[in-house]
């Protein structure tokens, strides 16, 4: 089970490029295009989206400093009523905005990077205490792992729930899992 975007687009365009762009009629012309087009579009997205988050973070600061040049306008048009009163509504949305921009600090790479490097830590860690001779220590280990390895699972079928792998609709949301994951 694979979840990363990169890993899952990656191995699409290589499907596309190595067993579905050759097994098409090279008389039919249109089907070849659309191929194309859609490999050439997977590219892109494979390319593209690692800087996604950042290009995001980017826009909303381009439309907050474009929202304060136009209440500075608004601002210094006194003679219209409603010039005020629009100040006022751009004031807030300009404040909203930048208190959610400063909580984007973190880079999702980052934030890949370093799961990547705890996971490696805990992988050793677990590692060496399961060489502890301490019966009730192992078992609380066993415990806590088995706990985790759980949730673990239950979000990446979650994740994945969209392909149609699981029997039933008995799962869970995984925006309803991960909204549950921060409290």
């Amino acid at each position: 089970m694979e979840l990363r975007a990169d890993f899952l687009l990656n191995n699409a365009l290589k499907a596309m490029t190595d067993t579905v762009l050759p097994a098409i009629d090279p008389n039919n012309k249109l089907a070849i295009e659309q191929a194309q087009l859609i490999a050439a579009s997977i590219s892109l997205v494979t390319q593209r989206l690692p800087l996604e988050f950042r290009y995001a973070c980017d826009e909303l600061n381009r439309y907050i400093e474009l929202a304060k040049k136009l209440h500075d306008l608004c601002k210094a048009n006194d003679g219209e009523a409603d010039s005020q009163a629009l100040a006022k509504v751009l004031a807030s949305s300009i404040n909203h905005n930048e208190q959610i921009l400063s909580r984007t600090l973190v880079d999702p790479q980052e934030i890949q990077q370093r799961n990547h490097a705890l996971r490696q830590t805990v992988s050793s860690a677990i590692t060496d205490i399961s060489a502890f001779s301490n019966t009730d220590l192992q078992k609380k280990l066993h415990t806590i792992v088995d706990t985790h390895a759980e949730r673990e699972l239950l979000l990446e079928r979650a994740w994945l729930a969209p392909q149609g792998w699981e029997a039933g609709n008995d799962m869970p949301d995984i925006c309803e899992l991960l909204s549950a994951s921060k409290s």
